[in-house]
Formats: structure tokens, C-alpha cells, sequence
């Protein structure tokens, strides 16, 4: 029988998505989640953003779980802003071992990624297990 992996980058964008929204911390609200960042010509551009990307992995027991790496990059316009957001979206992160995704650990805690741009930016990265359904 034929299994099929879920979409890891769809399925924390969801769930990233919807603890942000349900925190009450002020460097949580208004927060773009998605798998890459809008246009430079979006407006108004969003104060924080929060981004998905999954980078591969290879099977544990085929046809039925695999580890998948997963990294995240955090925008904000201040230092604080984005350290904080990035120590709670790690802290979600964790909690995500429900449904298809059985387990998730931290590669990388939260870095902070000197960049050109005027925001500040935070980089961490994961290791997710996840269980194939049958198609």
C-alpha cells in the first residue's frame, strides 16, 4: 500500500498561525506567518514576520515516519521584539508532537542573523519526526 508524508511546512505554518494569534503577548499580535516573505511592495508591510521552510530529510522506517529539518526565520523591527517572538515561536515549536508530526526537537535555539535590511532577524532550526498516512 502506498503512504504519503504530510506537508510539514504547511502544517506549521498553520498551527504557528494559530498559537500567535491566541497569545496574549504584544510581540506576538499582527504576525505574518507563511512559507516566505511578502512583496516589498505590500502595504502596510507587516511589523513581524515569521517563516517556514523545509529543508529535507530522509525516511526512519520507510513508507512510514521520516525526520524532516525544518527552519525558521524570524523578522521584527527591534532587538526585543525579535528575540522575544523568536523564544516563544521555539517554545511552540516544542509543543507540536500531536497528529502527524510525533515528535519535534531543537537543532538550533534562536540566533540572531546579522543582515542588511533596517528589521531585526532571528534563525533556529529543527528536527521533526513524522508519520506517513496511506493514500
Amino acid at each position: 500500500m502506498a503512504t504519503m508524508f504530510p506537508d510539514v511546512e504547511k502544517l506549521i505554518v498553520s498551527r504557528l498561525k494559530s498559537s500567535l494569534s491566541a497569545s496574549t503577548f504584544p510581540f506576538a499580535s499582527n504576525v505574518f506567518v507563511a512559507t516566505k516573505k511578502p512583496a516589498p511592495d505590500v502595504s502596510p508591510y507587516p511589523a513581524r514576520i515569521v517563516m517556514v521552510r523545509a529543508d529535507g530529510g530522509g525516511q526512519r522506517v520507510r513508507g512510514i515516519t521520516k525526520t524532516e529539518r525544518l527552519g525558521v526565520n524570524v523578522f521584527a523591527g527591534t532587538y526585543a521584539d525579535a528575540s522575544d517572538l523568536a523564544r516563544l515561536v521555539e517554545s511552540l515549536m516544542r509543543t507540536y508532537n500531536w497528529g502527524d508530526i510525533k515528535l519535534v526537537e531543537t537543532v538550533m535555539s534562536p540566533v540572531r542573523v546579522d543582515n542588511e535590511a533596517t528589521e531585526e532577524q532571528r534563525y533556529m532550526s529543527f528536527e521533526l519526526v513524522v508519520k506517513a498516512s496511506d493514500v
